[in-house]
């Protein structure tokens, strides 16, 4: 990550700075002198074998003596033009040689013209060497030095213009994995280099990086990110599988959607996005079925011929009074059960729910708090997506690894990866230095715990990834994404092929199941546990919090620190 992290900034083509004003000037003025002669001086199309002064065809001589002799100038005439036109060669070929950049590596956003040459394949045991921390700041002048500073800075004020966003090459998982973790210490013992920064964010995922942008572009700040796992994006890290050369993200599908305009131009400033409506299909009773619940959905799991919004209103309002709970207003429900219930009876909520409860969180959904069910959606047409009230959806078109590398790319931004941040304040150079603020996006337990505090530890479940790599030059799935709500299918929750994002082409195919665990020595923490004790438990971490921001101006974002699944 230290190309991204540590690059100049953007800089014109080389070409743009060839040539300064007066020397610009003095070309065009010398190329029309020499076009205006010539044009003058060349043949007419109806004398094409006119006899020179000295009595040879004008073609079989070179072309400057042909085109005076075909004037009938003078010898004198004739060698006082061709002079000068060898002196307007020589004078441009010594001006473009003189302003040809030295050794300037091409920090800009701009493609090279030829692929860069692969970095030589390392064994598996020896590490690639990680990239440069330098910062941009402290790149040696003599490295963008060239015989035309005067004019690249003449161009500057003659032509100022933004550089376009032109997407970087899809980057490789390798790339993002051997970074400048191994020389975070000795970093960390540079005081100068610590004092520096201003902001300290602690995590690379989504609200680390929203937040580094912000501090570093609108207010100019210097930004430290510490990245526990060996690469940034958080969750949402995406890489191409070796076999397939599929894109595939990590840690499971995470679908774009939102209602906001300012974010949804927010998010195009660091990529182009592709148009996606993400629809999801159930294997339910051996048949697959539309999910969420929609009219398709009742008619094939239960035999029903509903056809119109409002026979399947009706429908859901019989099923919801023939249910033990009745007509329960969702608000006033105690648990997950009766959430489920309420809201689409008692047969759809055991043919959909009940199990699929148990397998993502080892409980059943009467144990559960009603946040859990109650952020399900249910129609009551035809419409099969996901997010149908979401005005934009989408996925970055290079994935959302590329995403992150842009957004990251500042020079006032600095990240270190499979750095630790309860390692890193161990040292007492860290820990004494006083950040304006520090973003806390995991844990809170963990960072709490780690202070010293006795309070019992929050829940949170995980999911293991198994990934099947198929023969299957189309698809396996009939959608992206398909649930296993019953028991009778496997322990996995879901399985995504990841084919269907992009209409990725290959021979193969990548499928990724997922199955609920419980948090088991190092395994990540996806999803907070919502149930009345543990949120009684992080209600008294959200008040040690407060403290921590009022007293050393630390805050907690993100769904680790806030306890609560962001949608």
């Amino acid at each position: 990550f230290g190309r991204w992290a540590s690059s100049p900034p953007p800089r014109r083509s080389a070409r743009a700075h060839m040539m300064s004003g007066p020397q610009r000037v003095l070309a065009v003025l010398a190329a029309l002198v020499v076009i205006a002669l010539l044009r003058n001086l060349l043949p007419r199309a109806e004398e094409p074998t006119l006899q020179s002064s000295a009595g040879l065809r004008a073609p079989d001589r070179p072309d400057g003596l042909a085109a005076a002799a075909a004037a009938g100038l003078a010898d004198e005439e004739r060698d006082e033009l061709l002079d000068r036109i060898d002196h307007l060669k020589k004078v441009l070929a010594e001006t473009e040689a003189n302003c040809e950049p030295r050794n300037q590596p091409d920090w800009g956003r701009n493609p090279p013209t030829s692929p860069p040459t692969p970095p030589p394949t390392l064994p598996p045991t020896v590490p690639p060497t990680p990239p440069q921390t330098t910062s941009r700041s402290a790149q040696p002048a003599a490295a963008t030095e060239t015989n035309c500073d005067d004019a690249a800075r003449g161009a500057e004020k003659e032509a100022p213009r933004s550089v376009p966003f032109v997407p970087r090459p899809t980057s490789k998982r390798e790339t993002l994995v051997d970074l400048a973790a191994d020389h975070f210490p000795d970093v960390l013992r540079m005081q100068n280099d610590l004092a520096e920064f201003d902001i300290l964010i602690v995590g690379a995922g989504l609200s680390g990086t929203v937040l580094a942008d912000m501090y570093a572009r609108k207010h100019g700040k210097k930004v430290l990110i510490l990245e526990r796992r060996p690469h940034i994006g958080g969750n949402c890290f995406d890489f191409r599988e070796t076999q397939t050369d599929i894109l595939v993200n990590l840690y499971g599908a995470h679908l774009f959607h939102t209602n906001k305009d300012d974010v949804w131009r927010y998010v195009h400033r660091f990529s182009r996005w592709t148009p996606y409506e993400h629809r999801v299909t159930g294997r339910v009773d051996g048949k697959l079925v539309p999910i969420p619940v929609n009219i398709d959905t009742v008619n094939l799991l239960l035999g029903e011929d509903l056809r119109s919004v409002s026979e399947m209103d009706a429908w859901i309002k019989a099923e919801r009074q023939a249910s033990p709970v009745g007509e329960l207003d969702v608000s006033d429900a105690k648990d997950s059960r009766e959430v489920g219930m309420g809201r689409v009876g008692e047969r759809l909520y055991n043919k959909l729910f009940r199990e699929y409860t148990k397998k993502q969180w080892n409980v059943y959904p009467e144990e559960l708090s009603p946040v859990v069910l109650s952020r399900i959606p249910v129609r009551n047409d035809y419409d099969d997506r996901y997010f149908p009230n979401d005005v934009h959806q989408a996925l970055p078109a290079d994935g959302y690894t590329q995403w992150f590398e842009q957004a990251l790319d500042h020079p006032n931004i600095k990240v270190f990866t499979s750095t630790d941040y309860f390692d890193a304040i161990k040292r007492v150079s860290f820990r004494n230095h006083k950040f304006e603020r520090t973003f806390f996006t995991g844990q809170i337990d963990q960072f709490f715990r780690n202070k010293g505090s006795e309070l019992k530890p929050l829940q949170y479940r995980s999911i293991k990834f198994e990934t099947v790599v198929l023969e299957e030059p189309s698809v396996y799935q009939p959608a992206f994404v398909v649930n296993f709500p019953q028991f009778r299918d496997g322990n996995h929750t879901r399985a995504a092929e990841y084919k269907h994002m992009y209409h990725q082409n290959s021979v193969a195919s990548v499928i990724i199941r997922e199955y609920s665990t419980d948090i088991v020595d190092d395994a990540e923490p996806y999803y907070p546990f919502p149930t009345a004790e543990n949120q009684r438990h992080f209600e008294q971490y959200r008040e040690l919090a407060k403290e921590e921001e009022a007293a050393n101006k630390v805050h907690f974002v993100g769904r680790l620190a806030n306890y609560k699944y962001f949608n």
